[in-house]
């Protein structure tokens, strides 16, 4: 479980920290100072491509993305098109939007083309959302699995409210460009930790963007500091476990690959696999990889080996804040490993 969270932000960026009971550093990541993921955008059609149902957009001036299109439609060049960025492109790779708008926080979904409701297939007990089902009748929403640790489900209301303020500052808005910011790296955390939490930060819009849900989420205190230090983090691609295991991290694109190395003559290479699979999560979790991950264990280990390795590292992710899902190993021998962007 995590205790402390520090939001440094400078000039450019935001940098979060975060720390666990015993004030180890478990998560490290960088946002903007303006998140575009998940926001919500009108844009201008540039160019359809009927073949495939795709379209290039122009989202904000002269920044272009990629949407699918349904098969029927009335779109045309130049047609504007409200749109929500669901992946924020990398290496070279244009920004992915979807017509389909969702709203996400951390109880519900707000889903405004739709008068359907859902529960997270881990939702516990659906019948004490009942009432708030009847009275939301006409929005559509996804009940999620935080609502498990809710002792009064009414603060869910509360949330609807805030989500269906933000649709109705979007509907207020006619000029091309964002129409609502997207969620930076933070909040996405908070959604799975927030209780009791102590944060600081040092800026004023961090600030006041988190003190709407202090009593909404649980959060135990939020500070703000205007002198705090940047915590120091150094971050190595080849790191050596106090077991003497060596992880070599390469970045690539799309693709990160961990490999696993050691000199040591007086363990099995199913033993040498075991001791790494902590500290390989923890490296997963400070780099903040994500899309496909490989891990390159040492081979040469019995079917049950490999299926122990795979187990311990579903466990070890259970709990991690980006949805993630261990695939098993291909038959090159790869662990393989799906992290959200």
């Amino acid at each position: 479980m995590l205790s402390k969270i520090i939001i440094y932000s400078d000039s450019q960026n935001s940098y979060t920290f975060a720390y666990n009971s015993s004030s180890q550093l478990e998560y490290y990541f960088v946002d903007g100072l303006v998140s575009k993921s998940q926001g919500v955008f009108l844009a201008k059609i540039n160019n359809i491509q009927s073949k495939n149902n795709l379209a290039w957009i122009n989202y904000e001036f002269d920044k272009v993305g990629v949407i699918n299109l349904p098969k029927v439609h009335n779109l045309q060049n130049g047609s504007k098109i409200i749109c929500q960025m669901t992946s924020i492109g990398s290496y070279g790779k244009m920004p992915k939007f979807s017509q389909e708008i969702k709203l996400v926080g951390k109880y519900v979904v707000l889903l405004p083309a739709l008068k359907t409701h859902y529960y997270a297939n881990s939702l516990m007990e659906h019948q004490k959302l009942d009432e708030i089902s009847k009275k939301y009748k006409n929005i559509g929403l996804i009940f999620r699995s935080a609502i498990n640790s809710l002792i009064d489900v009414r603060v869910i209301e509360d949330e609807i409210l805030l989500l269906s303020s933000k649709l109705e500052l979007i509907a207020k808005q006619s000029n091309l460009g964002c129409l609502l910011d997207g969620i930076p790296n933070y909040i996405e955390l908070l959604h799975t930790y927030s209780e009791g939490l102590s944060i600081i930060t040092n800026s004023d819009k961090v600030f006041a963007s988190l003190n709407q849900y202090i009593n909404l989420w649980g959060i135990g205190e939020l500070l703000f500091d205007s002198d705090i230090d940047k915590p120091n983090v150094e971050l190595n691609n080849e790191v050596v476990t106090t077991n003497g295991i060596r992880l070599n991290i390469h970045e690539l694109s799309g693709v990160n690959l961990i490999d696993i190395d050691s000199s040591s003559s007086n363990l099995s290479f199913y033993q040498v696999n075991l001791l790494a699979i902590d500290d390989i999560v923890k490296q997963i979790k400070l780099h903040d990889l994500k899309g496909i991950i490989l891990i390159d264990f040492i081979k040469n280990m019995t079917n049950k080996e490999y299926s122990v390795l795979s187990d311990k590292l579903k466990k070890l992710l259970q709990d991690d804040w980006r949805r993630n899902k261990v695939l098993g190993f291909t038959k090159a021998g790869l662990c393989e490993i799906i992290r959200s962007k």
